[in-house]
């Protein structure tokens, strides 16, 4: 099958775009207020569900446009395994040039649960932070801890990121495979402990450049890409950098399984971009 350049019609998605801005501020009080309504993408498939259960995890998506605050603006909480003095001594450290003021505060499990207690301050927590991301050693763990009101609807759902680089091994010569996989092993564990502060930064950066998409079993795929305020273009042109991504990596099938897309706002109506032919 031919590579795809271009996924949405430009004339049908453009229109809907303006439509839907336009719908934007003639319910708004003041231009300002709009400006901050968020922009939903609604990719609808044909076959069955995206996925067969529900993933915990969300889907990140690197869109052009960014839409959330930068890394210096952005409150990030950072979750760490026990004891969080190891990881606040390198990281919020003054001399840390990398990540002294990258997250507004660091949690370590036992921190977390004593915050989490009760779904009333698990939404203060919710609330808190607009970003929040933790060690992978501990993400399987976090579900238990925070609960439905962090995963139900993927609001604040935390991202895994490693404190530190993969180790590359030399692979053994002849006979040593033994040695060499309790090397392997001892060698590993030692680098899972350090703290890489730019080897973090470059991955909260990165995460900052993302859309998180929320993986469930339906037909239905909904994706924040901008907000009411944002130029058509750059509307368009993430709403393109998000179907591209998801037709590759998330939808079986790709574009041929896609029946529609739409583009809308929490209280609007859904707008097409593009409908498949029966």
């Amino acid at each position: 099958m031919a590579q795809i350049t271009q996924y949405l019609p430009t004339a049908q998605s453009k229109k809907s775009v303006k439509a839907l801005l336009a719908h934007v501020e003639s319910v708004s009080a003041e231009p300002a207020a709009g400006a901050g309504v968020p922009v939903y993408l609604q990719i609808t498939t044909k076959f069955k569900e995206v996925v067969p259960k529900r993933v915990l995890i969300p889907h990140l998506v690197t869109i052009p446009h960014r839409i959330t605050k930068s890394s210096t603006k952005c409150s990030v909480l950072l979750i760490v395994k026990d004891p969080q003095h190891k990881y606040k001594q390198v990281l919020q450290d003054p001399k840390s040039t990398e990540t002294k003021d990258l997250f507004a505060e660091i949690l370590s499990l036992s921190k977390l649960k004593a915050r989490a207690r009760g779904d009333r301050n698990k939404q203060l927590l919710l609330k808190s932070f607009d970003l929040i991301v933790a060690d992978y050693r501990v993400i399987d763990l976090l579900p238990d801890i925070l609960g439905k009101v962090f995963y139900l609807h993927n609001k604040r759902t935390p991202i895994p990121i490693h404190l530190s680089p993969p180790l590359a091994i030399a692979k053994p010569v002849g006979g040593q495979s033994a040695k060499y996989n309790t090397a392997k092993s001892q060698t590993a564990k030692k680098q899972e402990d350090l703290i890489d502060p730019t080897f973090i930064r470059a991955q909260v950066r990165g995460i900052l450049k993302c859309t998180p998409v929320a993986l469930v079993p339906s037909c239905t795929i909904s994706i924040k890409v901008g907000f009411a305020g944002f130029p058509v273009e750059h509307l368009l042109e993430n709403s393109e950098a998000v179907v591209r991504d998801l037709c590759r990596t998330v939808i079986k099938k790709g574009w041929e399984n896609v029946k529609a897309v739409h583009i809308k706002t929490p209280e609007s109506a859904s707008l097409p971009m593009y409908k498949a032919e029966d």
